[in-house]
């Protein structure tokens, strides 16, 4: 992409300038940190909002501008948390069940009832 008027030098200091001012919004979407805008670092850098807009859409993507209705944003965050809860229940009882699997594995091998030793489980610390 071609940048009318800008110079390699203002199109790294542009690239310098956004990685302290945009976040990434998913793949291909950023959002401006406020109160900065494709004017405000032109501004700062004396170069035209254009060149900032190119640069900035080259290298980290269209501006993120949907908004989401707060409503929705709440039930969205409402949900993630209930399925956080139930990742951590899920989780806590899978690990009961490994090792109520494991001592029922060491019973029966104490008791040579069977060879089970290939059959425990390793618990292993989860993180939610």
């Amino acid at each position: 992409m071609k940048y009318a008027k800008a110079s390699r030098t203002q199109i790294i200091a542009i690239h310098q300038r956004l990685v302290q001012v945009l976040e990434k919004v998913g793949e291909d979407h950023c959002k401006y940190i406020e109160p900065s805008s494709d004017h405000s670092v032109a501004q700062e850098l004396n170069c035209s909002p254009n060149n900032v807009a190119g640069v900035r859409k080259e290298l980290f993507g269209n501006l993120f501008k949907k908004s989401v209705p707060s409503d929705e944003l709440l039930e969205l965050r409402s949900q993630v948390n209930a399925l956080q809860n139930k990742l951590g229940e899920v989780d806590g009882r899978l690990q009961d069940l490994e090792i109520k699997h494991n001592k029922l594995c060491e019973t029966l091998s104490l008791n040579r009832l069977a060879s089970v030793n290939h059959l425990t489980v390793m618990t292993t610390k989860r993180t939610a």
